[in-house]
């Protein structure tokens, strides 16, 4: 796959009705030995059509996102924010020290920004919310809104209901408070 002048994905395919039955913005651009290219536009819609073809297509996250916070990404951790942007499932088996929870916070923060995402839910052991998921997105997207979703049922319940973009809660808590998250308005977990 290349990028060509920034604003088009060309795909080398032998099955390019896949593509373009699937991805509205593409064009047969050639044919030669039973390998096609395909032209595709590079937004995010075309780019999550292509991967979810398995196809290994880039974000245009790595073109049109202004990395936020303290410090800059290193390439494999825009690779990272590239591939989750792109899949509506995903797991990320990164070693640990690698930045994966900045990777995560670039990617959702750049869906966020075209309204793919509004609130996140985080599910993650007690011993890191504070630690690995409070303090990472004010050192990485300090314009979001974080707050951390522990103590009793009630203050659990108000902190849910307060309307913060990223609600951090650990696995346990999450039975306690099952109906408010329901109505929570999460859109990514």
């Amino acid at each position: 796959m290349r990028i060509v002048e920034d604003k088009v994905l060309l795909v080398e395919t032998r099955d390019p009705d896949a593509i373009i039955s699937t991805v509205k913005k593409s064009a047969l651009m050639e044919t030669h030995r039973g390998s096609s290219k395909v032209a595709v536009h590079w937004g995010l819609k075309e780019a999550q059509a292509l991967a979810a073809l398995g196809h290994d297509a880039p974000s245009p996250l790595l073109r049109d996102y202004k990395w936020t916070g303290k410090f800059a990404p290193f390439e494999h951790q825009k690779t990272t924010a590239s591939f989750l942007s792109l899949r509506k499932r995903a797991f990320c088996f990164s070693e640990a020290g690698t930045g994966k929870t900045a990777s995560v916070i670039w990617s959702v923060d750049y869906l966020m920004r075209l309204g793919k995402v509004k609130r996140v839910l985080v599910l993650c052991p007690l011993s890191i919310m504070k630690a690995a998921w409070q303090q990472d997105l004010f050192k990485f997207a300090m314009h979001r809104s974080c707050s951390v979703a522990h103590g009793s049922a009630d203050q659990r319940r108000k902190i849910i209901a307060a309307g913060s973009e990223f609600v951090v809660i650990n696995f346990d808590g999450l039975a306690v408070v099952k109906d408010e998250i329901i109505a929570g308005g999460f859109d990514m977990i």
